[in-house]
C-alpha cells in the first residue's frame, strides 16, 4: 500500500491499465476450445519444466515444433482439420470411434491396439533379440566357445604355439534354457525364481 501511494499518478494509471488487459487476456483464455486447461486448473496443468539443454544442443526443430505443438493440443490430427476447417470428419478411420485426437491416434485406438501396430516397432527388436539368443544356444549346445585371446610376445623372444582354451560359456552351464518374451497383446509373467516384481518384462 505504501509502494502504491509512492507511485506518481501516471504510474498508477499504467498499473491499473495493465492488470485490466491481463484480465480480459484471461477471460479470452478461458473461452478457448483447447489452451483454457492451465488457466482452469492453474498450475497442476503447467507445462513441464523446459530442458533448455535439450532444446538447444539435442532437439531437432521438427522435434521441438512437435513438442510445443503437443503441450498445446495444436498438433495437425483430424480432429483439428475439422475445427479448422480443413476436413468434413474427425472420426478415427480404424475404429470410427469419438474424435482423432493425437491421444487417440498415439495410445487410445482399440483397432491399433489389437492388431499390434503400438508395440510393431517393440516386436521387432525383441524378434532380432530372441533370434540371437536361440542361435546363441544352439551353438552351446553344438561346442564350447573358444576364447580367441591374443597372446603379446616381448622384444627377444619367441611367440610360442599354443591352442586356445575352451572357456565353457554361460549359456552352456545349463540345458535347459527357456526363452520369454512379451509380444504384442500376450501377458508375460517375471519368472519370480529371477525376481519379484509387478512390472511387464521384454
Amino acid at each position: 500500500l505504501r509502494q502504491w501511494k509512492r507511485k506518481s499518478e501516471a504510474s498508477k494509471m499504467r498499473a491499473l491499465v495493465e492488470e485490466e488487459d491481463e484480465m480480459k487476456a484471461v477471460v479470452h483464455t478461458q473461452n478457448l476450445a483447447m489452451q483454457h486447461d492451465w488457466v482452469v486448473l492453474g498450475e497442476a496443468c503447467m507445462p513441464p519444466r523446459l530442458m533448455w539443454k535439450a532444446f538447444l544442443y539435442e532437439w531437432t526443430p521438427e522435434l521441438l515444433k512437435f513438442y510445443a505443438n503437443a503441450l498445446q493440443c495444436t498438433l495437425p490430427d483430424p480432429s483439428n482439420h475439422k475445427r479448422w476447417g480443413l476436413s468434413e470428419r474427425d472420426s478415427c478411420p480404424l475404429c470410427c470411434r469419438g474424435a482423432s485426437t493425437a491421444a487417440h491416434i498415439l495410445a487410445g485406438c482399440s483397432v491399433a491396439l489389437r492388431d499390434g501396430r503400438y508395440t510393431w516397432c517393440h516386436d521387432k527388436v525383441l524378434a532380432i533379440i530372441r533370434e540371437a539368443i536361440s542361435l546363441a544356444i544352439a551353438k552351446v549346445k553344438r561346442s564350447k566357445e573358444v576364447d580367441f585371446k591374443i597372446q603379446f610376445v616381448k622384444s627377444g623372444e619367441k611367440a610360442n604355439k599354443s591352442k586356445p582354451k575352451m572357456v565353457p560359456s554361460v549359456i552352456n552351464k545349463s540345458g535347459d534354457w527357456k526363452i520369454l518374451i512379451d509380444f504384442g497383446n500376450l501377458d508375460s509373467e517375471f519368472p519370480p525364481e529371477v525376481a519379484v516384481s509387478s512390472l511387464c518384462p521384454d
